[in-house]
């Protein structure tokens, strides 16, 4: 703790010894009473809890919340919501997978359905919950920086490869092409920056707006696959997202063959 910003407590003793009242014990010694509780105006923390430096805490916040810097090892709010859509992930896949068997044998049973979109759903807004988190609070981690784009990849992957090999009817379901193309083009795009960063060192990942396009169009996709939708029909729904797909997926090969013969831009 910085001295220059709180003084020093032997200093104080030191300075207001005369002034503070002494009261005589009968033997001959003479003491002071305890100084208060709250002579340094401190802000209270629980005793297992490490307190944060001054310069790094956020004491006059609104909600009395310490900020710390983007580096923080430490497991923030944000993160833990990421980690909880990454087990909400299995979940998912369990639940889609019992309708798909019920469906194959005859006999849907709704509640698993209703239970898979539910949970899908809650995962979806938890990736926006966490991001807001960060940026409110300035919560930002290396950590988070590494699960949260990793939990929505696999929430993806995972919805498309089992709404591929187990459709909820006959009429909605997740082409095996469309499903195919979605995996080979994030495969491609992660072994290449890969070697881009194998390379140079590092690597720059900016988002083309067709692949925000083709983000969009695959959530539809699964959408009107999991809520059974007629319209718009498969024939424009499917090729569509599988379109720009593609198109993203070209994007991003280009820019990593750039980067890895010239570099990462600075």
């Amino acid at each position: 703790m910085d001295e220059g910003f709180f003084p020093s407590p032997r200093r104080e003793e030191g300075a207001n010894q005369d002034s503070q009242p002494t009261s005589n014990t009968g033997i001959g010694k003479k003491t002071r009473p305890p100084p208060s509780a709250d002579w340094l105006n401190l802000p209270s923390f629980p005793q297992n809890q490490k307190i944060p430096s001054v310069r790094r805490a956020a004491l006059d916040s609104p909600l009395a919340l310490p900020s710390f810097p983007p580096d923080s090892p430490s497991m923030t709010l944000a993160t833990k919501i990421t980690l909880v859509r990454l087990a909400l992930i299995p979940l998912y896949a369990w639940l889609a997978t019992r309708y798909g068997t019920s469906v194959s044998a005859g006999q849907p049973d709704e509640p698993f359905r209703l239970a898979a979109m539910a949970v899908f759903l809650t995962a979806g807004l938890s990736d926006a919950l966490d991001g807001w988190i960060a940026r409110r609070f300035n919560q930002h981690s290396a950590l988070g920086r590494v699960l949260d784009p990793l939990a929505d990849k696999f929430l993806m992957l995972t919805a498309l490869i089992v709404l591929c090999a187990s459709p909820w009817s006959a009429q909605h379901k997740v082409p095996f092409w469309f499903a195919g193309l979605v995996v080979l083009r994030d495969v491609l795009s992660s072994l290449a920056a890969w070697a881009i960063w194998h390379r140079h060192g590092r690597v720059r990942i900016s988002p083309h707006w067709t692949g925000k396009v083709a983000t969009v169009l695959q959530l539809l996709a699964l959408g009107w696959v999991m809520l059974q939708l007629h319209f718009p029909p498969s024939w424009i729904v499917m090729p569509a997202a599988g379109l720009f797909t593609f198109a993203s997926g070209m994007c991003y090969i280009a820019e990593g063959w750039r980067q890895y013969r010239l570099g990462p831009p600075p």
